[in-house]
This record gives C-alpha cells, sequence and structure tokens, in this order.
C-alpha cells in the first residue's frame, strides 16, 4: 500500500513539474485547485508554485491571489476557472527588448489584476481570452467578471480595451466600464458600475521574488497566510491601484507572504477588496473537476473569442 502512495504521490509531483513554473500562490481564502493538461488535480496554498498549462479553479465559497514571475498580480473571485494558456517572462536585453509573452483564458468567473513588465514592456503580447471578447493592457489595473453569458469589465487604471466582433472599446475616466455579450454588435460602453462589479477583490502588493515557496512540494502545504484587507471596493472609477506590480511592499522572510496592514493608506500593501476572514489552509480532498460545472480548455479553446486590454 505504502508503495503505491508513494508511486501516486511522485506521479502527481512529476506531471507539476514537467511544465516551466510562472508563478506563485499569494493567499488564499478556502480552496484553490490547479489541474495540468493531464488532469492530475492539486490542492495549492500560500507559497504554492503554478506551473504553465494549470487551469486554476476556485470554487463557490473561495478567492485566492497569485503572483507570476513577472510581478503580474491577479486575484480570482469565487466560482472562477481560468486557464494559463502561453506564458514566458525574460528580462530585456540589450538585443532584445521583449520580455515575454502573456496569453491566458477565462473560462468562468472573474478576477482583479495589476499587470507586470510584460504588460508593460510588450502590451501587444498580453492577453486574456474569455468566451465573448479580448482583454489587453499597458500598465493597467481592471476587473473583469463573465456572469450569465455577459462579461463585464472594470477600469481601475491605465488603457484597457475590449475587443468583440471587430470593434475595440477603449476604458477610461470618462468610459470606465463595458459590457460584452456573444450577441453584441460591439462592446456596449457604461457609465454606471453594474452591481456586478461592486466586489473588487483584495489584491496584496507584492512581488514574486518574495512569496516563500513551501519546503518540500512532497509535504503537507503550509497553512496559507491570511488575506489582505481592505476597503469595500464598491466605489467606480479609479482605483488607487498606482500602476503595474512592480512598485511593491513585500514581505521579508518567514516560510509564507506576510498580510499587509489593513490599517494602511491606499498606497500601502493592500488595495481594495472586502476583508476575508481567515484563510485556511488548503486540504487535498477535492478534485477540481468537481469544484466546476465549466469545460475543460481542451473542450473550451474553440469557442473562445479574445479580450484584450491596452
Amino acid at each position: 500500500m505504502s508503495i503505491l502512495l508513494c508511486f501516486a504521490l511522485h506521479t502527481t509531483l512529476h506531471a507539476a513539474t514537467t511544465e516551466a513554473m510562472v508563478g506563485k500562490v499569494v493567499w488564499v481564502k478556502g480552496k484553490l485547485q490547479a489541474m495540468s493538461l493531464d488532469m492530475t488535480g492539486r490542492s495549492l496554498a500560500g507559497g504554492s508554485p503554478i506551473y504553465l498549462h494549470d487551469t486554476l479553479i476556485t470554487d463557490s465559497q473561495s478567492e485566492a491571489q497569485i503572483v507570476f514571475t513577472d510581478n503580474t498580480l491577479m486575484t480570482f473571485r469565487t466560482g472562477t476557472n481560468f486557464y494559463i494558456d502561453r506564458y514566458d517572462y525574460h528580462p530585456a536585453t540589450v538585443k532584445n527588448n521583449s520580455v515575454g509573452t502573456y496569453a491566458m483564458n477565462l473560462i468562468a468567473g472573474g478576477f482583479r489584476t495589476i499587470t507586470g513588465l510584460i504588460a508593460k514592456k510588450n502590451p501587444s503580447q498580453y492577453q486574456v481570452k474569455t468566451p465573448v471578447a479580448i482583454i489587453g493592457v499597458r500598465g493597467t489595473d481592471y476587473n473583469a467578471y463573465i456572469i450569465n453569458g455577459r462579461l463585464l469589465v472594470g477600469y481601475n487604471s491605465g488603457s484597457p480595451s475590449v475587443t468583440h466582433g471587430g470593434h475595440t472599446l477603449y476604458l477610461n475616466a470618462q468610459t470606465p466600464y463595458a459590457s460584452v455579450r456573444a450577441s453584441d454588435f460591439a462592446p456596449v460602453p457604461l457609465k454606471t458600475q453594474p452591481v456586478e462589479l461592486k466586489h473588487q477583490a483584495t489584491i496584496q502588493r507584492t512581488t514574486f521574488d518574495a512569496v516563500q515557496t513551501p519546503p518540500s512540494a512532497a509535504g503537507a502545504p503550509p497553512a496559507a497566510p491570511p488575506p489582505p484587507g481592505g476597503d469595500d471596493g464598491s466605489s467606480g472609477g479609479t482605483a488607487a491601484s498606482g500602476g503595474d506590480s512592480t512598485q511593491s511592499s513585500t514581505a521579508s522572510g518567514g516560510d509564507t507572504p506576510v498580510p499587509p496592514d489593513t490599517s494602511s493608506s491606499a498606497e500601502g500593501p493592500a488595495i481594495g477588496g472586502e476583508a476575508p476572514s481567515s484563510a485556511p489552509a488548503v486540504d487535498g480532498t477535492t478534485s477540481p473537476s468537481t469544484m466546476s460545472g465549466q469545460q475543460t480548455p481542451a473542450n473550451s479553446a474553440n469557442a473562445l473569442d479574445s479580450f484584450c486590454i491596452q
């Protein structure tokens, strides 16, 4: 029995590590699951590595934040299904000013993000596909949410755009929101914040290097640090985001990221969002396939239109 268990564990770890590591988990409230292309599921906690071609899944009671190697910050809402399609980050050189590619699929749910170096240096290489539109960015803080076949996008800072049916809508302080359905001729501009976007998940300012990886992937995951607190995130228009995520306030040392001081000003580590009460460690009893009714990326990719923020 112990031999079989060891073999199964080795197989799971091998499947997870054959792809390149692209990021880490910052904090988890509830449960965060990762599913690889071979349908191997992993439970994630603060500091857990994230790999290329992972599908990240939160259930109806959970939220989580991750950070990519280019310091892109993302916080997932409840009920989110997010596929890491293409990602490659490398620092620019004298001969090559490109820093990489960021191409993701939002299959269900939603997120808030503060983009990192790829979007800042190579905005044309950043896109997030959704079932109805494409998002691209340039030094941007925005949030996106899919509900009942409708994509809602909210501007916080930067220069986001939403593309659908060959038509592109640029969001700014004067036109801060967009709505897109598959049947729409073009993205619909909105002046008033949709009620579905009033909840903005908290983003903790940090960097990839500041998030400590668990000492052994074979051991039990460490308890995730408490998610950062903040205001209720209900104000529309601009938010206190401060641009890309390379300007950071980070934890130093320790085994898990240190949660921010929730009494800080808007320029402190915690940005917007509701303050979750706790962040328990994730257990390994739930398979990602049981947490979402959505199709896997392999079955959904052909149905995805594109959504870009520039």
